[in-house]
This record gives C-alpha cells, structure tokens and sequence, in this order.
C-alpha cells in the first residue's frame, strides 16, 4: 500500500501568515489503483482577508474553514 498525502494552505510557505487548511489523502495498491481517500479541513491559528484569495483557488468555503476543527483542538 502506498499513501499520497497533500495539503492546502492560506499562502506560501515563506509567508509568515501561512497556514495548513486541508489535508487529504489517497491510499494506493500495489498496482496504483485507489483503496480509500481522506480529506479533513481545519480552522488555523490565523486566519484574515489574506487568506481568502488562496481559498478561493484552492475551492475552499472561507465558512467551512471556520467551522472546521481549531488546530490547537
């Protein structure tokens, strides 16, 4: 089994601001196909009008991130 993860953030990496607000995933067998797949949001420790342009990009809901779980939970 084989597991691709990846995640959505607020921004680049190099701003100080940044932050992960999606994760997911995808399991794999031996002959590539799918097994199973995950995806969770979470609410960050920042958040703010910087954020919503990468949201936007990336199909997130600004509301759904604020509903998600805090990160600190």
């Amino acid at each position: 089994m084989i597991l691709v993860v990846d995640t959505e953030t607020t921004g680049i990496p190099s701003a100080e601001w940044a932050r992960v607000v999606e994760i997911g995933g995808v399991v794999l067998d031996q002959q590539y196909e799918e097994v199973d797949t995950f995806t969770s949001l979470m609410y960050p420790d920042v958040l703010d009008q910087r954020a919503e342009r990468s949201l936007a990009y990336n199909n997130i809901a600004y509301a759904d991130v604020l509903a998600a779980r805090h990160t600190s939970e």
